[in-house]
C-alpha cells in the first residue's frame, strides 16, 4: 500500500542542527521492510498545493504527519487539511507526538484524525496492513482516537529494542538535501540512542504517565556499535566529500563499555574525524581515553546552568561544577575541543544564580560558549510547575522554538535575561578573546 509521510517544518532549528529527523526515516524504513510503499514530504512552509499534488501523486491511502513540539502548529493544520478534504479517501495519523504534542490537541483539528503515541514505526506496518484490508486498526497499541467527542487512549507497550528495528532510509528522506551547507560546520549526524537514560521526578524531560496525551517515555534503548558503524560507513558513500561525523545525542556515552568497543573500532571502520553531544556525568577518564582514541575532535556539552542550585532544583541533576571543571581540563589535556551548551531563565534562577552560571562558563573556558532562552517543553514537570505558578507566557503554548517563549518570572525581568544572553560570550571570554575567537 502507498503511504504519505509528512515532515512538517523541515528546516534548521535555532540551535544549529539540521532538521532532518531519523524518526521520519525509521517510519519509512519500517514500512518498506513491511512490504509497502512509503513517500516523504517534507515541508519548509505551510502550502496547500503541495499538500495536495502530494497526495494526488502518490495515490496514499495513508498519510502520516510526524508530530513533534516544534512542529505542532503546522502539524495540526496539515492534519486539518487532509481530514477536511479528504476525508473517505484516506486515514489521517499524526505519528510519535512528542509529550508537548498533545494528541487530543492534535485530533482536535478535525474527525477522522488518530495518533499513534510513542516511538511507533515497528507498528506502521501491521497498521497499513489494516487499512488495506479489514480498516480495523482501533487495537493498535498506543492509538489515541476520538469517538463522539471524547479520546480513547490504547495503553501503550514497551516497544523491541532498538537494535531490532530497520536503520533509517536517509535516500527517501533526502538526507544530502537537509544536511545542506551545515555538512562544513556539523558534518553528518547519526542518533545512536532513543529515550531517556534517567528520568528523576524533578526533570525537565519527566512526564506524566498517569496521562495518555503527554505521550510515554520509553526505556532508554541504543543501537549496537556495530550497526552505527555500519551507518556512519553508509553516510561516507552517500556523502562523498564528508570531513566529519556527529554523534548528536547527548545519552550516547552513558555505557561505558558500549563506547570503548565503538571507538576502538571507528578509526578502522570509518576513518573520519567525530564530534559527540554529552552530558558531563558520563565524561570520565577511560570514556576520553576511549573518545580520544578513536578520533573526537570535539565535545557538545550539556552544562544547561553553570548554578548547582539550578540544576540540583529545576533540572534534577546532580552534577557539580568540580566534574565541569574536571570535563574542561580533560578536553584540553586530550587535544578535543569544548562547546559549551546553556540556557538563561530556569524557573527559580535569580540574577544571582544566573551570574554564578556566568561564572562557571568562565572558569571552564571552553573553546565557544553556545547560549539561549530556556524553553519550557508542554507536558514536561518542569513546565507543569511553571504553569501553576502563572509563570509562562502566552506563545508557551504554541510553537516550542518561538523565541517568545519563556518562564518569565518575578524575581528577574525578562529583559535583563535577553541582555545576559546578548552579552554571554563577552562575558565568558572579554571582547579581546572574543574577538579573536571569531577570526
Amino acid at each position: 500500500m502507498k503511504v504519505l509521510i509528512i515532515h512538517p517544518c523541515a528546516r534548521s532549528d535555532p540551535r544549529g542542527f539540521s532538521a532532518w529527523s531519523s524518526d521520519v526515516a525509521m517510519y519509512a524504513a519500517s514500512l518498506k521492510a513491511g512490504g509497502h510503499e512509503p513517500a516523504v514530504l517534507s515541508t519548509r512552509v505551510y502550502d496547500e498545493s503541495e499538500l495536495r499534488r502530494a497526495i494526488d501523486s502518490t495515490g496514499a491511502k495513508l498519510v502520516l504527519i510526524h508530530a513533534i513540539s516544534r512542529q505542532a502548529d503546522q502539524a495540526r493544520a496539515i492534519g486539518a487539511f487532509y481530514a477536511t478534504n479528504y476525508s473517505g479517501r484516506t486515514t489521517v495519523m499524526f505519528v510519535g507526538p512528542h509529550p508537548s504534542a498533545w494528541p487530543a490537541d492534535c485530533m482536535n483539528v478535525a474527525k477522522g484524525v488518530y495518533a499513534l503515541r510513542g516511538y511507533a514505526e515497528h507498528l506502521l506496518a501491521p497498521l497499513a496492513d489494516a487499512i488495506a484490508t479489514t480498516g480495523d486498526f482501533f487495537s493498535l497499541p498506543g492509538l489515541s482516537f476520538p469517538v463522539m467527542n471524547r479520546f480513547y487512549h490504547n495503553q501503550i507497550e514497551t516497544p523491541p529494542p532498538l537494535d531490532a528495528r530497520p536503520l533509517p532510509d536517509r535516500e527517501l528522506t533526502n538526507y544530502t538535501a537537509h544536511v545542506g551547507d551545515l555538512s562544513d560546520s556539523i558534518g553528518a549526524e547519526i542518533d545512536t540512542s532513543r529515550g531517556d537514560y534517567h528520568v528523576g521526578d524533578r526533570s525537565q524531560a519527566c512526564f506524566d504517565m498517569t496521562q495518555p496525551r503527554t505521550g510515554v517515555i520509553v526505556p532508554f534503548q541504543q543501537r549496537t556499535p556495530a550497526q552505527v558503524l555500519t551507518e556512519a560507513v553508509h553516510l561516507k558513500s552517500l556523502l562523498p566529500g564528508l570531513r566529519f561525523l556527529g554523534l548528536r545525542d547527548e545519552w550516547c556515552l552513558a555505557n561505558a563499555v558500549w563506547v570503548r568497543e565503538l571507538c576502538s573500532a571507528w578509526r578502522a571502520t570509518v576513518g573520519l574525524p567525530f564530534w559527540v553531544s554529552a552530558r558531563p556525568e558520563f565524561l570520565t577518564e577511560s570514556t576520553f581515553e576511549a573518545l580520544a582514541g578513536g578520533g573526537c575532535f570535539r565535545v557538545h556539552l550539556m552544562v544547561e546552568s553553570g548554578s548547582e542550585h539550578v540544576r540540583r532544583n529545576s533540572l534534577g541533576r546532580r552534577v557539580s561544577n568540580s566534574h565541569l571543571y574536571y570535563v574542561a581540563r580533560a578536553c584540553r589535556r586530550f587535544g578535543i575541543a569544548l562547546i559549551a551548551i546553556n540556557e538563561l531563565g530556569f524557573p527559580g534562577e535569580t540574577e544571582d544564580l544566573l551570574l554564578k552560571s556566568l561564572a562557571t562558563n568562565r572558569r571552564m573556558h571552553p573553546d565557544w560558549s553556545l547560549c539561549s532562552i530556556f524553553h519550557p517543553e508542554p507536558g514536561s514537570a518542569i513546565f507543569q510547575r511553571a504553569e501553576t505558578k502563572k509563570w509562562l507566557t502566552a506563545s508557551s503554548y504554541g510553537v516550542f522554538y518561538d523565541p517568545d517563549v519563556r518562564v518569565d518570572q518575578p524575581w528577574i525581568r525578562a529583559t535583563k535575561i535577553d541582555n545576559y544572553l546578548k552579552s554571554f560570550n563577552q562575558f565568558i571570554y572579554g571582547e579581546q578573546s572574543l574577538a579573536m575567537t571569531r577570526r
